[in-house]
């Protein structure tokens, strides 16, 4: 029994020359702490993407919908001809546009000449007429 203390202790002592834990140096203590805590915040990071993975997994899982796509890896092609065509509505398009644009700015024009001419007219006839009223009213003539 004696001997298998003393071999328990033999085992347990550290080697001779070698510091004790309480001789340790503070800057060997504390970089054990240093690389431990590192260690664990290692562990801790793994573990709270491994749960936020499986969270968005259920969530996923209850997910009803499911959608079908086409199969995106064949591309389409498009013909030199109805790429012409394309390009041609496209054209033709922008022409109406720039046509049906004009047409309301050359209207929008016009009316805003007419109303010119329109005050001119009754600013030119107005003196006049206003004569012509005052001498009919009075019974003379011009």
């Amino acid at each position: 029994y004696q001997q298998q203390q003393q071999q328990q202790q033999a085992a347990a002592a550290p080697a001779p020359g070698a510091p004790s834990s309480d001789q340790q140096q503070p800057s060997s203590r504390l970089a054990g702490v240093y690389d431990r805590g590192e260690a664990w915040m290692c562990r801790k990071k793994r573990r709270q993407e491994s749960l936020r993975l499986e969270k968005m997994e259920s969530e996923m899982a209850q997910c009803t919908f499911r959608p079908i796509l086409a199969n995106s890896t064949t591309p389409r092609s498009i013909t030199p001809e109805q790429s012409r065509r394309l390009f041609n509505e496209q054209v033709a398009w922008r022409q109406r546009v720039e046509q049906k644009r004009e047409s309301r700015r050359s209207e929008q024009e016009e009316k805003k000449d007419a109303e010119v001419r329109a005050q001119r007219r009754a600013a030119s006839e107005g003196p006049r007429r206003a004569l012509l009223r005052f001498s009919h009213e009075v019974g003379c003539s011009e």
